[in-house]
């Protein structure tokens, strides 16, 4: 729908967005319970493709089935307990956790920068990886628009800093809490090319929330 948008007028990811929202309906949903993250002497035991029917089964509910293969089905032994869960990588080799229980980190703590051959001026940010799976599901294009940048934490953004001022144009995409927010409000501050995405789902914690309220009867 983005692609199909910005062919039509002609105009940027962000703008096709703002495009959209005007014919979104928005609704409150309530805020999940989640594990906090931990770090513990832990062993991957397996890594696969996206295969076990719990797994598939929780990103059908968050409405990103599409994009599993842009994840792994991590197996890993953690604190004397085994357990399993969709994995994705950041830029020091650990991966990021998640299942419908809980939500961790193997490994050390860092952010995912998402680059194709192709040079582009334009760089995405993402607080977490499902908003980033979200966002490819709306361009619904096999081909990177632009660049993506995964925070995997808001404390991870002094990461980011001098990644972020190698491009003409950023578009934010982070979560509407107060972290979120205290996030936008330093990066607007720091770079002049910066743009505020997070309007189609203002009514929402972030855009991964929004996609399942819209497909929720799907």
């Amino acid at each position: 729908m983005i692609s199909i948008v910005q062919q039509i007028k002609k105009c940027s990811v962000s703008d096709a967005l703002k495009y959209l929202s005007q014919f979104v309906d928005f609704y409150k949903a309530p805020v999940k319970k989640t594990i906090k993250e931990k770090s513990e002497n832990y062993r991957i035991i397996k890594i696969q493709e996206i295969r076990h029917p719990a797994l598939v089964d929780y990103l059908k509910s968050r409405k990103v089935l599409e994009q599993k293969d842009l994840v792994k089905e991590i197996h890993y032994q953690l604190g004397g307990k085994q357990g399993f869960g969709i994995g994705f990588q950041n830029n020091s080799k650990g991966f990021e956790i998640r299942n419908a229980y809980s939500k961790i980190c193997l490994g050390k703590k860092d952010i995912t920068l998402i680059q194709s051959e192709i040079k582009h001026t334009e760089i995405v940010l993402f607080e977490g990886f499902f908003d980033y799976l979200t966002f490819r599901n709306l361009e619904q294009d096999n081909t990177p628009s632009c660049d993506y940048l995964v925070l995997n934490s808001t404390a991870m953004f002094f990461k980011a800093e001098e990644i972020l001022r190698g491009y003409d144009k950023i578009l934010l995409f982070l979560d509407n809490d107060n972290n979120g927010v205290t996030l936008k409000t330093k990066i607007k501050n720091l770079y002049p090319n910066v743009e505020d995405c997070s309007l189609i789902f203002q009514d929402c914690k972030d855009l991964n929330e929004w996609w399942q309220l819209q497909n929720r009867f799907i």
